[in-house]
């Protein structure tokens, strides 16, 4: 025999109101009951009439969708409805208990969607698909989002409004789960069968693209997925977004240079990592980065500064002074006019061997350069022009001939020759032995600052 319903713990066993004049939730009974609450049209209704709802919201209905997802297989203790009906013609009666002896394996999208347009003709299903915003609320796997959408598409015919997967929920989680296994590629939701703005990729010679997931072009799903991951989900969206970083980063490069939304840690990080693969091997990389620096618009200068900052890094991250690295630095700054810009920084390791290969290439003077950062830094750019031409007069792999040019020796050492403020007394020692060593390269009539006399050391550096 098939055990009743506990309407104590469906109801609740504490407050005031009395149990048979308490709600319960529909999902609940469903849920208790197993999948043959949606075996037939007839039983499903009188499950929403045992729920006594004055009516059937949308509130209802989304939280049904849910505990339908989640619960699509390992209901196998189904009971009948005998307890939460008193009419004496219910289904539930003796002659019907032998039907319910077949166990249905899952829920019915079918009967489910049919009962719920023949008791609210009227529901708004787009309010159903924005209550699913609710506490509890998960997709476990790419089958729990097909019965929802089954359902959707069987009680109604107005358009998805996906929309509501494109605004931020209270229950970030459970958008989460949505957008998961949407992207998962075993389900029935495509992002891209409806609306989205698209990125423009202009500068990757778009009608030569074959783009077999065309979804990474959305910018809503990128400005969902970068605000998410500041709501709390940082891991969770970067392994969504493996993908296109592997498979698409020029696509997802250009995608997150121009979502609206702000620069959140995620949004950052994820542009400074794809950076180097488009500086170093990407065909297009001027035309990108062009249209990254010539943006427009409030967050022009974050990219800007982003795109500064990468150079900088990629050349800091690799071999001591890879000249190759430089050169395609030099290369991608003088194409974006921005070689100025980027000379101002004050990582003086990456600058000033910046500035000496852009002199050679005749892109500035290296005198003047010099000394405007004498007189702008003194003390701290005049240390690391010591330590660079320390580390880059070093004999290569044991080799006699040093790593610079002598007239750029002399150039730089004919400017710091001129500094007479405060220095530490490692840069003292390493120029006292530069000057000395290279005295015959220095430009006339410079004279030769005294060992000593020009340097007043600050102590150790």
């Amino acid at each position: 025999s098939w055990p009743d319903i506990d309407v104590m713990k469906l109801l609740g066993e504490t407050g005031s109101t009395p149990v048979h004049l308490r709600p319960v939730r529909v999902c609940d009974i469903m849920e208790e009951m197993g999948y043959h609450a949606t075996s037939r049209f007839e039983v499903l209704q009188e499950v929403f009439a045992s729920a006594h709802l004055d009516e059937v919201t949308p509130q209802c209905i989304a939280e049904c969708l849910g505990m339908m997802a989640r619960t699509l297989s390992g209901l196998s203790d189904q009971v009948p409805l005998q307890s939460l009906s008193s009419a004496s013609n219910s289904l539930w009666e003796t002659e019907r208990a032998q039907e319910m002896q077949t166990i249905a394996p899952t829920w019915n999208a079918d009967v489910f969607a049919k009962t719920v347009k023949f008791l609210a003709p009227q529901l708004n299903w787009s309010e159903v698909v924005q209550a699913l915003d609710c506490p509890g609320f998960c997709v476990k796997d790419p089958d729990g989002l097909n019965v929802i959408m089954k359902v959707y598409k069987r009680a109604t015919d107005v358009p998805f409004p996906v929309k509501f997967l494109y605004t931020l929920w209270t229950n970030t989680e459970g958008q989460l789960s949505w957008i998961k296994m949407a992207l998962s590629g075993g389900s029935s939701f495509e992002f891209t069968d409806y609306p989205y703005q698209a990125a423009h990729l202009d500068p990757l010679n778009p009608q030569g693209l074959n783009l077999t997931r065309p979804v990474w072009t959305s910018l809503d799903l990128l400005r969902i997925l970068v605000q998410l991951s500041d709501a709390g989900h940082y891991d969770a969206v970067t392994a969504l977004l493996n993908y296109p970083i592997k498979n698409v980063p020029d696509v997802l490069f250009l995608g997150l240079l121009q979502v609206k939304t702000s620069w959140v840690a995620l949004r950052t990080d994820l542009v400074l990592l794809l950076l180097p693969t488009i500086i170093s091997s990407h065909s297009h990389r001027i035309a990108i980065l062009q249209f990254a620096w010539t943006a427009t618009g409030s967050q022009a200068g974050s990219a800007r500064s982003l795109i500064l900052q990468g150079m900088c890094d990629w050349y800091l991250k690799g071999e001591a002074f890879d000249q190759s690295r430089l050169a395609r630095i030099l290369e991608i700054s003088h194409e974006l006019q921005a070689l100025t810009v980027l000379l101002n920084g004050t990582q003086f390791a990456f600058t000033i061997d910046l500035a000496v290969l852009a002199s050679r290439r005749d892109y500035l003077k290296l005198d003047k350069w010099l000394t405007e950062k004498i007189r702008d830094h003194q003390e701290t750019f005049v240390s690391a022009c010591a330590v660079y031409l320390k580390r880059r007069l070093q004999p290569a792999n044991g080799a006699d001939k040093p790593g610079l040019p002598q007239e750029t020796v002399g150039a730089m050492l004919s400017c710091l020759q001129l500094y007479s403020g405060p220095i530490n007394t490692e840069a003292t020692g390493i120029l006292q032995q530069l000057f000395a060593t290279y005295a015959l390269v220095i430009p006339k009539p410079q004279v030769l600052m005294p060992p000593a006399a020009g340097m007043e050391t600050t102590g150790g550096g």
